[in-house]
Order: C-alpha cells, then sequence, then structure tokens
C-alpha cells in the first residue's frame, strides 16, 4: 500500500511539472498582468484577438493609458519552449528610470514558471516584472 502512495505522489509531480513548462500558445499569454515598482504600478490586459489595454498609475496619482497590440514570437528551433518574446506596439514603458514613458514598442520575455504562473519581463535587474493575474 504504502508503495502505491509513493508512486501516485510522484505520477502527480511528474505531471504537474509536464504542465507546467509546456509550450505557450497564444491562448495561454492572454489575460491580465500587474507590475509594480517604487514609483507606481501598471496593468497590461492582452486580448485573444492581439489587442492590449496598458495603464500606468504613479504614486503621485498621475495616470497614463494606451492601447496596442501584441504578438507572441517564440525563439526559431524552440517552439515548443514555455518562453518567447512578447512584442507590444506601441508601450509604456515600466522600468525604474522610465516611469509609464510612452515608447514605440517593446519587445520583452515572456516565460511560464514552475506551476503555470506567466511573467513578462520589464526590468529584471530591478526586479520589475508583469505577473499574470
Amino acid at each position: 500500500m504504502r508503495l502505491i502512495r509513493v508512486f501516485a505522489a510522484l505520477l502527480i509531480c511528474a505531471s504537474m511539472m509536464g504542465c507546467g513548462f509546456r509550450a505557450l500558445t497564444d491562448r495561454d499569454v492572454a489575460g491580465t498582468y500587474e507590475a509594480s515598482a517604487d514609483w507606481g504600478r501598471s496593468t497590461l490586459v492582452l486580448h485573444p484577438d492581439h489587442s492590449f489595454d496598458q495603464t500606468v498609475v504613479r504614486n503621485d496619482h498621475t495616470r497614463a493609458s494606451i492601447k496596442g497590440t501584441w504578438r507572441l514570437s517564440l525563439i526559431p528551433g524552440k517552439e515548443k519552449a514555455s518562453y518567447g518574446i512578447l512584442v507590444l506596439k506601441p508601450f509604456l514603458d515600466v522600468e525604474h528610470d522610465h516611469k509609464g514613458d510612452l515608447a514605440g514598442g517593446a519587445a520583452p520575455g515572456i516565460s511560464r514558471g514552475f506551476l503555470w504562473g506567466m511573467t513578462i519581463s520589464a526590468d529584471p535587474d530591478y526586479g520589475i516584472s508583469f505577473d499574470k493575474k
């Protein structure tokens, strides 16, 4: 009986890890993401039709919003990877020194973390990223 429990626990762990690292798809990427920085926060909503809405709210209560388009770009030869590049046009930069400044576009990395969490890098050197809610 104990052997069956151990085997079942290993099977559950293996299936959870396998699902957490499956290839990214547009459907996986769509959703609401939030990022926080010492200067404020940003919400990024990626719609299934490849449009997006982004809002930045600074600590001084000033706000900026933008609408644009997004595209998931997988690295050639790594099409089944759990990471890729997210192309956003236009974009409000969310970095430690760009507090929601308008940019023509951005191409941050996007990855599926352990146990299905999705993260879009904004400024990894300062620990700023968009996490899927």
